[in-house]
């Protein structure tokens, strides 16, 4: 499973400007493939992921979404030995993915995160920690147009609604935002990042933070 998933995902997004940018090339081609011991990285990321997140998956597999739990629910937290053990095991897997991506990379995730967090700060606040995050939605590229993702995106919203919560997730270009927008996402706030990024042929790349109220919430923020 965790291998196809994988294989999935970096079809879906290799076409992706911003996955381009995060990938360190020139933004003119797709970026090359990881070597073997960054994909093993990645998939034992994967594997954590599926354990510590909620997912859904539809078309056997050829659609998938990952959302991760409110900070502050209690379920968010490891409270076995096991889920300890996994959350170590991320964030170990994840520091030498890093490490091992290159300086460009490097720099280039730097940004993005730096630029992230204070829009977060900034449009969310304190309040992020009562909110869902769509952290990943995928659909295979020849899968796409059957609705898959439409249907992982109710799944969310009703997950979400069942909590009482706000979900906030990152658009990766202004072309996704109608298919957000059909969801009850509305754009709260443009991130740029490229723009003095040397080796980058393209222009900055844009990303939009969209957020959707749950019917339930007794806080919103306005449109």
């Amino acid at each position: 499973m965790i291998g196809t998933l994988y294989e999935m995902i970096q079809e879906a997004f290799v076409n992706d400007t911003f996955y381009r940018f995060r990938a360190g090339g020139d933004g003119t081609t797709p970026p090359k493939r990881p070597n073997w011991f960054r994909r093993l990285l990645y998939k034992i990321l994967l594997a954590c992921w599926i354990r510590r997140r909620v997912i859904w998956q539809v078309g056997g597999g050829k659609a998938v979404l990952m959302v991760s739990r409110a900070v502050d629910d209690p379920l968010a937290k490891p409270t076995s030995f096991p889920d300890r053990l996994l959350d170590y095991i991320a964030r170990l897997a994840a520091l030498l993915y890093d490490s091992y991506s290159g300086k460009i990379v490097s720099v280039r995730n730097q940004e993005l995160v730096e630029e992230k967090n204070g829009t977060l700060k900034a449009y969310l606040g304190d309040r992020m920690q009562s909110m869902l995050h769509v952290h990943l939605v995928a659909t295979s590229p020849e899968y796409r147009g059957r609705g898959y993702g439409g249907r992982l995106m109710e799944k969310v919203n009703e997950f979400a609604d069942s909590q009482g919560r706000a979900t906030w997730l990152i658009a990766s270009g202004h072309h996704n935002i109608p298919f957000y927008n059909s969801h009850g996402y509305f754009a709260l706030a443009e991130m740029v990042n490229g723009r003095d990024s040397p080796n980058w042929k393209r222009d900055p790349v844009k990303t939009i933070l969209m957020v959707r109220e749950s019917p339930e919430s007794e806080v919103k923020i306005q449109e």
